[in-house]
């Protein structure tokens, strides 16, 4: 869904499907309404006249597509302004606000640009490499893993590193390398 507001009256140029603008749009030869290039796959003929095929009755309207990039838009999640090609092409892809959906695989969680790496940090769907027996799972399986794994060193009953399963570690450090040793394989 589009985050930004025309400022001035720009009905004209709205894709009669979505009702959006467009950077790339299609004019019906029959009847001179609009499409944009992302709706016309969905239908079988024009909405308007009903000419059909799509494939010969539109065609693009360069004239239109490059007023389009001029129109001023203001962005509706934060303070920017400026034209449609700029909104289309460079803010939407920097802007704090737009909601982003984390990297992770399996995780739903979507935070504001400005707010998603402090998710993805701490995410239970993140993969890791166990420190023990170097599979990789997510971080939410770990703890599992390691209690029902045989190359893993960690106690069943206790849960922590077996001190004699892991002679290079001295008692102190152990639980937190258990903890600290996991290794972000995701490259992020």
């Amino acid at each position: 869904m589009a985050h930004y507001e025309t400022i001035g009256e720009c009905s004209d140029y709205e894709c009669l499907v979505c009702s959006e603008l467009r950077l790339v749009v299609m004019t019906c030869l029959k009847c001179s309404i609009l499409l944009c290039s992302e709706c016309l796959p969905s239908v079988s003929c024009c909405p308007q006249c009903k000419a059909a095929p799509v494939t010969e009755v539109f065609a693009p309207n360069n004239f239109v597509s490059k007023q389009i990039k001029t129109i001023k838009v203001e962005c509706t999640l934060c303070s920017w302004s400026g034209d449609f090609s700029d909104f289309t092409q460079v803010h939407t892809v920097n802007c704090t606000e737009v909601l982003i959906k984390c990297k992770h695989k399996d995780c739903t969680h979507k935070s504001r640009r400005s707010d998603i790496s402090d998710h993805q940090d701490s995410c239970q769907h993140y993969i890791v490499r166990c420190p023990f027996c170097d599979i990789k799972l997510q971080f939410k399986q770990l703890k599992e893993h390691q209690l029902s794994c045989e190359e893993c060193q960690l106690c069943g009953l206790c849960q922590e590193v077996s001190p004699s399963k892991a002679p290079f570690l001295d008692p102190i450090t152990i639980n937190d390398y258990a903890l600290t040793s996991l290794i972000d394989v995701t490259g992020g």
